[in-house]
């Protein structure tokens, strides 16, 4: 497991799904967007996504 697939491996290793994502990542657009993508088909239906620090 290598930095840049750090977030696709772990999604991939869980076993339920998420209730809470807080997504802290770079400061522009595209990251958090693309991060959010990624997380999204692992969500429960009723969960809580909370970013920070986005243009």
């Amino acid at each position: 497991m290598n930095r840049r697939n750090l977030l696709p491996d772990v999604l991939k290793s869980l076993d339920r799904k998420i209730d809470l994502v807080h997504i802290d990542s770079e400061h522009d657009y595209n990251t958090p967007k693309k991060e959010f993508e990624l997380i999204e088909p692992y969500l429960n239906t009723n969960a809580y996504i909370f970013f920070h620090d986005t243009d």
